[in-house]
């Protein structure tokens, strides 16, 4: 798994700032899909974004996805919402041109998950992130 967060033990500082000093970009999840090409399937996009994290298995994914990170991952069912809402992820990030049914949007929607989708793998959504917050 990939973990792209602003922490001291990752990429950056605490505080939101690069170990060389610079800041990070302060980004929405409107923005990031406004300018990678990302597909807002659902949800306001307003939350602002300071990572993401990658992973399918959803014990994981409650234990390291941080508040303000964008999840990254091929799960598709009801299941994924509930772990969205408990990590308190900014979005759901479905890679590879993955498709998600009605009935999990509307899961979404009650419960103010904001779901996007992307063509690319979800290593290369990951590192152009991180590219657009400054990370790398």
């Amino acid at each position: 798994m990939l973990k792209l967060r602003l922490d001291e033990a990752r990429l950056t500082g605490s505080g939101g700032e690069r170990a060389a000093g610079k800041r990070v970009s302060e980004m929405t999840v409107k923005d990031l899909c406004g300018r990678l090409g990302w597909n807002l399937i659902c949800g306001s996009g307003e939350k602002e974004v300071s990572g993401c994290y990658i992973g399918d298995l959803l014990s994981r994914v409650m234990g390291n996805c941080g508040e303000s990170d964008i999840w990254i991952t091929v799960q598709t069912s009801r299941n994924m919402i509930a772990v969205a809402v408990l990590a308190d992820a900014a979005a759901v990030l479905l890679p590879e041109g993955i498709h998600v049914s009605e009935e999990v949007i509307r899961w979404a929607e009650q419960e103010d998950v904001t779901l996007a989708g992307c063509g690319t793998s979800a290593f290369s959504a990951a590192v152009s992130l991180a590219g657009e917050l400054g990370m790398i």
